[in-house]
Parts: structure tokens; sequence; C-alpha cells
């Protein structure tokens, strides 16, 4: 089975071009992953390991990560020698990933992975879609990557979350009228818990499950460490619609 090869510069220039539709975005997660290391956070690791822990994993098995971001799980994997391969649009990101030892990451975004076709046995994609511009592009290209028994983990921010008007409004707040400091893709309507399924079959996945996924506790800032503590209690209390994220378990359509 042919490999991906370790990314050289020409990958690493064609991906930074790729990255050109969102460079309001790519410019806000460079300066975020530039100044911290979520990659190695206890909340982060353990949300990686049960993301993991949904997929059957195979001694032989290859895995991407489709935004990797500082590459927490491809670390995980390394550890427990799983063969892995992450993407991410931030250069930064990457920057952080190679000084953790990581070298099986490149910069490129999920409109156009540099991966050939019918390569991985499992994919995940972890809080991504959301904030993609072309969503069906995005996942047809996620599938391409894929072979054709390969199981994806997709975790998606919902649209359905039961206290999403007012917490965009306290996101906007806080963050100065908040467009000055976030791009405009953070802000757009997140699809609904109906929407979700729904884009993935439309785009040729079959739901084998869906899964309530954890949330963590983390300190990043007082107010990121109150919005954890909220989103923990909801995901505890109430079905999986109406919590701040959703999570689906898939395989390809036949």
């Amino acid at each position: 089975m042919a490999e991906p090869a370790a990314p050289d510069n020409t990958k690493t220039r064609q991906g930074e071009r790729a990255c050109d539709c969102f460079a309001d975005s790519k410019t806000f997660f460079d300066k975020r992953f530039a100044e911290n290391i979520f990659a190695l956070r206890q909340a982060y690791q353990k949300r990686y390991h049960f993301a993991l822990s949904c997929l059957t994993i195979k001694s032989d098995d290859t895995v991407a990560d489709i935004g990797c971001a500082q590459g927490g799980l491809l670390l995980i994997c390394k550890k427990s020698n799983i063969k892995a391969y992450g993407i991410d649009f931030s250069h930064e990101a990457l920057k952080v990933a190679n000084r953790l030892g990581l070298d099986n990451v490149v910069c490129a975004d999920a409109h156009k992975i540099p991966f050939s076709s019918n390569l991985f046995d499992k994919v995940l994609v972890l809080e991504i879609l959301e904030v993609l511009q072309d969503k069906t592009s995005a996942l047809e290209e996620i599938r391409r990557i894929a072979k054709a028994d390969a199981t994806f983990y997709f975790e998606v921010r919902n649209g359905s979350f039961i206290l999403r008007k007012p917490a965009n409004l306290i996101s906007r707040i806080f963050n100065g009228i908040a467009k000055q400091d976030k791009p405009q893709l953070l802000f757009n309507e997140d699809p609904s818990c109906r929407q979700w399924p729904e884009i993935l079959r439309l785009c040729g996945y079959n739901i084998i499950r869906p899964v309530k996924s954890p949330v963590y506790i983390y300190y990043e800032n007082p107010v990121q460490f109150i919005k954890t503590i909220v989103i923990v209690l909801i995901n505890y209390l109430f079905p999986a619609k109406y919590c701040f994220t959703l999570s689906f378990l898939c395989n390809k359509r036949r």
C-alpha cells in the first residue's frame, strides 16, 4: 500500500496557496496557534482519545486527521505506533506540530487535500466542517482519500445548541464587536442537528450511529473556563440534539 510521503517545501507552498480563500480566518488561527500550545492540554488530549476510541483501529490501519491543528491527536497515534497523517491550513499550528516532533503534517485546506485517493482506513474531522466555505466540496475530498471500507468520525458544532443565540451574543460582546478580532466565518450560522445528517448523506456518507461526544473543562481565560463549565452541564443534562457539538460515526454509502 502506498503511504503518504513526508511533506516537502513544494507541498507546503501549494497548501498555503490553497488557503487563500481563508485569508481572514487563517490570520486569526495563525495568531491563536502561535500564542498557545493546545496540543498538550489535558482537555484536548481527552477529546482526542475519545474520538480515537470510537474507531476500531487495527495495527496496519492508516489514519488521517483533517484539520489537525498542532497535532495533538497525531501525537497520541505516534505513541501508539499508529500510522497517522494530518493537514491544517494554519502554518503556525504546523510549526508547533514540527517542534513537537511531528513531520507527518501538510499545510493545506480540506477543499483540496494533497493525498492520493483510496488511501486511509480511518478519518477524523473535529470541528472543522462548520467553518468551511464549501462543505460539499470538502466532504467529497475527505471521502475521496478514504478507502471503500473506511470509517469516519465527524465532530461538528450544533446550530441547535440550546444556548446558541445568547452564546453568540456574548461572544460578540467579549470580542469587541467581534469582527475586528475574529473572522466572519466563526459567526456563520451552524447547521442544525437535523441538517448535519442530511449534509453527510447527500455527500455520500452513511451514518453508522450518532455519538454524544463529551466536553472537557479547560482554562484558557476566565470566559472560556465558564463557557466550558456551562457546556459540560448542558451536555450532561440534555439530549445530544441540544448539546454544543454533535458527532457522527460514518462509512461510505454504497
